[in-house]
Formats: structure tokens, C-alpha cells, sequence
């Protein structure tokens, strides 16, 4: 999961009440983290301990291939020691599909 999603359920969290007053109503369901859109990170040749992702300017572990993202643009960056990063910009959709690949 990215930062950008764990900040939204963060956020969405924190906004439900948490009880029930005079004026209740069924609160709606909180946003869960397969409700977001999952991009696909292709690397070529696939050695995990090799390459690291960046999406919107953050790291994730080494290896990482799949992440679950917020809906929109995002800058993607695909590094491997001794090669030239990989770069790309993706709209992220609900429907995809949702896929960046990179050949070192």
C-alpha cells in the first residue's frame, strides 16, 4: 500500500464519528484498501533485490512490484543500481489498466 492510500483511509478514519446521536444514520462504509486501483511495475530483467520503485517521490522496498494507488496522475520511477531510472507518468484508473514496464 502507497502513502498516498494509507493517508486517505487515515483520513477517512478520522472523519466517522464513532457514535450515535438523536439525528443517527447508517453511516456509509469506510474506504478500504482494495477499493483503490493496483498499478503493475514490469521489470525486465526481474532480479527483486535489485531495483527500487518511487511513486510521487517515495521510496518502497526493494523488489516491490505491485501497489495499491489513489486514482489520477503518478510519477513513477524505476531504479536499478548502475542503469538509467525508468520513468513514467500513469493515470491511474478504476478500470485500468494500470501497468508500467521497465527494461534495463
Amino acid at each position: 500500500m502507497t502513502i498516498e492510500v494509507t493517508d486517505k483511509l487515515r483520513a477517512a478514519r478520522a472523519q466517522q464519528p464513532g457514535h450515535f446521536g438523536a439525528d443517527w444514520k447508517v453511516p456509509a462504509p469506510l474506504p478500504q484498501a482494495s477499493d483503490f486501483p493496483i498499478v503493475e511495475v514490469n521489470v525486465d530483467p526481474p532480479d527483486p533485490k535489485d531495483f527500487v520503485v518511487t511513486i510521487n517521490g517515495t521510496a518502497y522496498q526493494a523488489g516491490a512490484r505491485m501497489f495499491r494507488l489513489v486514482a489520477g496522475l503518478a510519477t513513477i520511477m524505476v531504479s536499478r543500481r548502475g542503469k538509467t531510472p525508468c520513468e513514467a507518468k500513469l493515470e491511474v484508473t478504476a478500470v485500468g489498466p494500470n501497468a508500467v514496464a521497465c527494461r534495463f
